[in-house]
């Protein structure tokens, strides 16, 4: 029991730093509660919510890399880029401007990558909606909302300029509702917005800028984002975890649940035996011999090419 309380304390208390992130931006935006100025540049007071609810989150925040070769060339070439972008900028501006813009940069993830879907998809999964459904539209809803941010709408003159924000949240929601991991949408976000500062200073070329974002964003994308190959169908098997949300038992993230949780299968005898636990006791009377199982029951929630949550 000790075991599902801890699980269960863990995403509740996730999930209410995911209100509080979600609940401060609001606040902010619409004027109500002042951020943090860096020279120029002001960090959003969500940041203070938004950095307790990565360290919750832990490991966790780094995600599962669709392709792990990939993955590790990310996390070799995009510090690499990011630093460099960052000694560029506070060159041109100051160390306290530049160190802003990277964690304002970050904050946005957490904020539209991670706490507004929970959010939304907590409040749709309660309502019975369809899990994969509400994390589909926690997220298009989270995307939204951040392509007309009022500094994101300040640089769009036309619908056509509209199509870079949208194309980069869609990519930075694929990496994240696949994968699980803000730290490479993050990445990503940093060195695009540091580059792009770096151009309205005059530093470095449109072109480079491109270059730049678009090495960053493909080893993430290809890295986290990436649909997996389909595991053989494992027999059908019902599980029952423990807590009142419903998160599914796949591959994708928003809150996982999982995380120390002893999930259960339901024999075909309706003996419920709790996987890796002792074995379930028959029930008195008669009852039906039953059937052989024809795999590992823990093979929907082990598998890795498995990905029941893809879009």
């Amino acid at each position: 029991m000790g075991l599902y309380q801890r699980s269960s304390d863990r995403a509740v208390l996730l999930l209410g730093l995911a209100v509080t992130v979600a609940a401060v931006e609001v606040l902010s935006l619409a004027g109500l509660v002042p951020g943090y100025a860096t020279g120029e540049l002001v960090v959003p007071p969500s940041i203070v919510p938004g950095l307790l609810l990565v360290a919750v989150l832990g490991r966790q925040a780094l995600g599962r890399p669709r392709d792990v070769r990939v993955a590790r060339v990310l996390w070799v070439a995009g510090p690499i880029l990011v630093a460099s972008a960052f000694v560029a900028y506070q060159r041109v501006t100051s160390p306290v401007q530049a160190l802003g813009l990277a964690v304002a940069s970050a904050n946005e993830e957490v904020v539209y990558r991670f706490a507004v879907p929970a959010v939304v998809t907590a409040v749709l999964t309660a309502l019975r909606v369809p899990t994969r459904t509400a994390r589909i539209v926690g997220f298009a809803t989270a995307a939204v909302w951040f392509v007309f941010l009022p500094g994101h709408q300040d640089q769009m003159s036309s619908i056509a300029l509209m199509a870079p924000f949208a194309a980069f949240a869609a990519l930075t929601a694929v990496v994240v509702y696949r994968s699980g991991s803000l730290a490479a949408a993050a990445l990503a976000h940093v060195a695009l917005n540091l580059s792009t500062f770096l151009v309205l200073e005059g530093a470095i070329t449109v072109r480079t800028r491109g270059v730049v974002v678009a090495v960053v964003l493909l080893l993430a994308v290809w890295g986290y984002g990436r649909r997996r190959e389909m595991a053989p169908a494992a027999p059908p098997v019902r599980l029952a975890v423990p807590f009142n949300l419903a998160v599914p038992v796949d591959d994708g993230l928003v809150i996982d649940l999982r995380d120390g949780v002893v999930p259960t299968v339901t024999l075909p005898d309706g003996r419920v035996q709790a996987i890796g636990g002792p074995p379930a006791r028959a029930k008195e009377g008669p009852a039906a011999a039953p059937a052989p199982l024809a795999s590992d029951p823990t093979a929907p929630l082990l598998a890795r090419g498995a990905d029941p949550g893809q879009l």
